[in-house]
């Protein structure tokens, strides 16, 4: 228990005997009523494959006026999960058993955080004393709070309590203290005017995901935070005002998602049925960069994102290295077997990323970081070297975010690139 005992005795006095305890202060009066108040009526499920568990759980939490619902394992906590998101009552928090055989629970808590429905769920782990897991796993697993078994009814109650006053939630910023950048997401079908687009937004300075029709993107708004969707009106398979549609029925923080018109009819009418279709504005084929630029400021502005980078990046480094090689034919080689190298060397890193290979992820980053020094493209070799150190790691799921930030600068470089090339007279 953390405490201490002795005892002290002395010929013909008579002995003292003391223990020292470590104790958790009482709730004041007022706090313990605040606490009354908010945990009332609070929705939890609990998932444990051990009947005796779920029995204790339930008495601690219902004695608090708590309801409960109780699973026994993975497919029916998720079965009940998903019912019961767009009611009036949805679960608020899960408590989640280390032990349960039929699936690792940090597995279970991975799918329900990777659903959007369930962002705001929080999510508590009990584990046998003595087994308790590292922090960075079950907190990279998407669980918020970590307690050993037997867990005391006031320690659940404070971690319960803590959890819904945003104690433990995340910042809105990373870790340096940056504004996070913003998130978006390009669906359309045509694979041209889907390229184009994410090449206008790498020289606004973003990094976007694409999809290819309406249903995939209502899919990847389920599994991603998106702050911004690009979309196209026409597409197969679900159009963009169904998707729009699909999109505002979806609870919780989907619903706050921006979303663009991407049309090529100007028309008041075109107009008129993307806003009735739940859209936020609409742009017009083909996009203007300078608009897109100011639809996209604004919109980082509002969700406290950082905005993009509008100014030349590397562009002046580039050409001043490439132009310390002096002949034009040298530099036309060097630019060709860095556009052949380069995009091979990330699809090698994405591969690896998809199968799990860290140390591919490594090789691959490792390699083109030298590549875009030699170029003097730092911003680029800087993403690189992030790759490079998430694929050390060992965790590759931490390597997809510095992945999508090197392709996106790696689309600025072949950009500039290109044009140094033209430059020359030996356009590709």
């Amino acid at each position: 228990m953390g405490g201490r005992i002795g005892s002290e005795s002395k010929l013909g006095q008579g002995s003292s005997f003391w223990f020292e305890l470590p104790l958790r202060k009482q709730l004041e009066p007022g706090e313990a009523e605040t606490q009354h108040q908010l945990l009332a009526g609070l929705n939890v499920l609990v998932v444990d494959d051990d009947e005796t568990t779920r029995q204790i759980l339930r008495h601690q939490l219902r004695s608090r006026r708590i309801k409960t619902t109780e699973a026994g394992e993975a497919a029916e906590a998720l079965k009940l999960l998903q019912q019961t998101v767009a009611t009036d009552s949805p679960f608020q928090v899960v408590i989640l058993d280390s032990e349960m055989p039929e699936k690792d629970c940090l597995g279970l808590a991975g799918a329900i955080k990777d659903d959007l429905l369930f962002t705001d769920l929080k999510l508590i782990l009990l584990t046998p004393m003595g087994k308790v897991l590292e922090p960075g796993a079950w907190r990279a697993a998407g669980i918020d709070a970590c307690l050993a078994k037997p867990v005391k009814q006031t320690r659940l109650l404070e971690c319960i309590t803590r959890l819904l006053t945003g104690e433990s939630a995340a910042p809105a910023r990373d870790a340096g203290g940056e504004a996070k950048p913003l998130r978006i997401l390009v669906a359309e079908d045509n694979q041209v005017n889907r390229k184009v687009t994410l090449l206008q937004l790498g020289n606004l300075g973003y990094t976007a995901d694409a999809v290819a029709n309406g249903l995939e993107a209502v899919q990847a708004v389920r599994k991603m935070p998106y702050d911004v969707v690009l979309m196209d009106c026409h597409m197969p398979e679900m159009d963009g005002y169904e998707a729009t549609h699909a999109i505002r029925q979806l609870p919780g923080r989907a619903r706050l998602i921006r979303i663009l018109a991407v049309t090529a009819n100007a028309n008041p009418e075109e107009k008129r049925n993307c806003l009735d279709a739940g859209m936020d504005d609409y742009l017009i084929k083909p996009i203007d960069l300078k608009q897109l630029g100011q639809a996209l400021g604004k919109i980082a502005s509002e969700v406290g994102a950082a905005p993009g980078e509008g100014d030349r990046g590397d562009a002046d480094s580039i050409a001043e290295g490439l132009r310390s090689f002096g002949d034009a034919a040298v530099i036309a080689e060097l630019i060709d077997l860095f556009l052949q190298d380069a995009p091979a060397r990330l699809a090698q890193a994405r591969e690896a990323l998809t199968a799990g290979n860290a140390a591919g992820i490594v090789e691959a980053a490792h390699s083109l970081k030298g590549s875009a020094r030699n170029l003097r493209a730092e911003r680029l070799a800087q993403a690189c070297e992030a790759l490079e150190k998430a694929g050390k790691s060992g965790k590759t799921a931490a390597a997809s975010s510095p992945l999508g930030q090197a392709e996106g600068e790696l689309r600025k470089v072949t950009a500039l690139l290109k044009q140094q090339k033209k430059s020359l007279g030996q356009a590709s």
